[in-house]
């Protein structure tokens, strides 16, 4: 579980990442680009960036889908 600099709320549950905003969870799944839905670390740079760590390897969230880095970047 983690919680962003705006007071949402991120879990890592069995097959999704979700995010609670304080009103309604948004889920995202395989189909947002979470090729390994067991996430085991979260973190938001200095920046803003989100970044999930996963079996799968580290993934950075641009707000809308989720890209392996370790694979296909970008590391900015």
């Amino acid at each position: 579980m983690f919680e962003d600099v705006a007071g949402n709320i991120w879990l890592s549950t069995r097959g999704s990442v979700c995010r609670y905003d304080g009103k309604s969870f948004t889920t995202f799944t395989a189909t947002d680009g979470l090729t390994n839905c067991c996430v085991q670390s979260m973190l938001e740079d200095s920046s803003g960036k989100f970044w999930f760590g996963s079996g799968a390897g580290l993934f950075r969230f641009d707000g809308k889908y989720f890209i392996n880095v370790t694979k296909n970047g970008p590391w900015q």
